[in-house]
């Protein structure tokens, strides 16, 4: 009988050491939401996968499942930027990359999200628009780092039932499920003082 494979996009939250050469990968991903994946051997320095598999770096991972843990057999590494033809294009090969990006400003990007993710989201929670909402906001263009944080930390917020959806300047709550990313941005530039303040409000009372 053949080993079913799944394959699906996500961000590396953690790493721990198992054994000699292993390592277990806290990773939320598209699909499956926060799962638990063993990659056997990748701390040895021939290993393959070894570079691609790194904290806070958003891959398409290749896994199947264990008995009590999900098992890695591939990943290939993303990287989201901005062009003027094509605001959320995603490469897959870095060797073929020929925009300019910053790949330390994608990197601290990518370790917001991870922080705001190990922090609010519930392990069995999974959202394919969720992900897809937060990966977009990392292709927008002229996005600074804080306003970058407090807008990934309403969406969140919102997603877990915290935050106001409303405060962002949206009409109900179908229309801000219908932002896009771009929507999302000009409306909390519009909205920033009132949606900070509601973040500080909701962390405080919530003792998040």
């Amino acid at each position: 009988m053949s080993i079913e494979k799944y394959t699906t996009e996500g961000l590396i939250l953690k790493s721990y050491e198992q054994k000699e050469n292993d390592l277990v990968f806290k990773i939320w991903t598209r699909e499956f939401g926060i799962i638990f994946c063993l990659a056997t051997a990748i701390r040895k320095i021939q290993a393959k996968l070894r570079m691609k598999m790194q904290v806070n770096r958003l891959v398409t991972i290749t896994i199947v499942r264990g008995k009590e843990i999900w098992r890695l057999t591939g990943a290939e590494e993303i990287l989201i930027f901005h062009s003027e033809s094509n605001s959320n294009k995603k490469i897959l090969d870095s060797e073929n990359l020929n925009y300019f990006f910053s790949l330390e400003n994608m990197l601290e990007k990518n370790s917001i999200i991870s922080e705001c993710i190990n922090r609010f989201l519930p392990m069995e929670k999974s959202s394919k628009k969720l992900f897809d909402k937060l990966t977009n906001i990392l292709a927008l263009p002229n996005l600074d780092l804080n306003h970058f944080r407090v807008l990934i930390y309403f969406i969140v917020l919102v997603e877990t039932g915290y935050a106001d959806a409303l405060t962002i300047g949206a009409k109900n709550l179908e229309e801000y499920l219908n932002f896009s990313a771009v929507d999302l941005h000009i409306n909390f530039i519009l909205h920033e003082k009132v949606v900070k303040d509601h973040l500080r409000k909701v962390l405080q009372e919530s003792m998040l």
